[in-house]
């Protein structure tokens, strides 16, 4: 989203929510900034910019540390203020992420910190939908904005684990058909996407549940509601990325278990062939040997010789096929 996207959307009471562009912080309007403290401000930073406005919102240099200096997931509460941190996966590599965002937010100040603000589409679908909604713009507030935000980074998570469950299935269903591909390398990637995903949903969930505690009291009671409807979903987001990980288990524990029996299938093959051919064996070791038999002064000792072993070898193979080896 470019940072000039927001528009002159209304908060409540006719105050205009105001944006950086092109490095300097403008109202919808047009007119010069003059920060008043009673009015909401929503604002799209990158670092410079943060570091540049944050003495004209009266934001400490130890949170400003705090904010450039942070990768990680968080929640804090500070006095008067949260402090979340998030990290945001791509849909399709969940070993990189799409932006690191920091989200400032006290009464009356909405701060949303990240490397590219232009990548922030999130906020481009919020306004969007509040435009087509009339009814929103009269109880539009900060609170609501954050908390459409969160809604929206697992809106349509759902569809996404949906289409991670049909893929495990087939994946089962190949597994059970074919026994000679190796399916290790997409199993290990499968179980790593996961792992990525339930790590974000756990992190997640730990956010919007501090989040619904209020302890600053900068929620009203309806979002509040609505922040605890985000968290519920979190956490059938997160049971069902359980399931899939037990499922994937399952998977890997029956293919492991197919190898096996493939296995033992060769090497009980590998064990009838030697035992059938060991006694041939022991009888060309024998008349490999250097000394005089007395069957070498027969006419039909070596015709006899091979029909023994002939025989030989088929009642083994009887014996076999009797007590179901092969």
């Amino acid at each position: 989203m470019s940072q000039a996207g927001i528009k002159q959307i209304l908060l409540k009471d006719g105050i205009m929510i105001y944006y950086v562009d092109k490095g300097k912080l403008l109202e919808g309007g047009g007119s010069k900034f003059h920060f008043n403290q009673e009015e909401p401000y929503l604002c799209l930073f990158n670092e410079e910019e943060l570091l540049h406005y944050s003495k004209i919102f009266h934001i400490s240099n130890g949170i400003v540390k705090d904010i450039l200096e942070g990768r990680s997931f968080k929640f804090e509460s500070y006095e008067g203020f949260d402090l979340i941190s998030l990290n945001i996966p791509t849909v399709t590599d969940t070993g990189s992420f799409l932006n690191h965002i920091t989200i400032y937010f006290r009464k009356n100040l909405l701060i949303f910190v990240c490397a590219n603000p232009e990548e922030l589409t999130i906020l481009e679908r919020i306004e969007s939908d509040l435009e087509n909604e009339e009814s929103e713009k009269d109880n539009l507030s900060l609170g609501r904005i954050l908390e459409l935000f969160f809604d929206y980074l697992t809106k349509t998570d759902s569809v996404r684990l949906d289409y991670l469950e049909e893929k495990i299935s087939s994946l089962e269903e190949s597994i059970m058909t074919s026994r000679n591909k190796n399916y290790i390398t997409e199993i290990v990637h499968l179980r790593k996407k996961l792992m990525g995903y339930k790590r974000y949903y756990d992190r997640l969930l730990s956010v919007t549940e501090a989040i619904v505690e209020n302890v600053n009291g900068l929620l009203s009671k309806k979002e509040m509601r609505y922040f605890q409807i985000i968290t519920d979903r979190n956490r059938r987001l997160l049971e069902s990325l359980r399931f899939l990980q037990d499922y994937l288990s399952q998977i890997r524990e029956a293919y492991q278990t197919q190898v096996d029996i493939n296995l033992n299938s060769i090497m009980k093959l590998s064990t009838v062939i030697t035992t059938i051919f060991l006694p041939l064996t022991l009888v060309a070791g024998w008349y490999g040997m250097n000394f005089d038999m007395p069957e070498y002064h027969l006419s039909f000792g070596y015709p006899m010789v091979i029909v023994g072993s002939l025989v030989l070898s088929l009642l083994i193979i009887i014996y076999f096929k009797k007590h179901k080896w092969f």
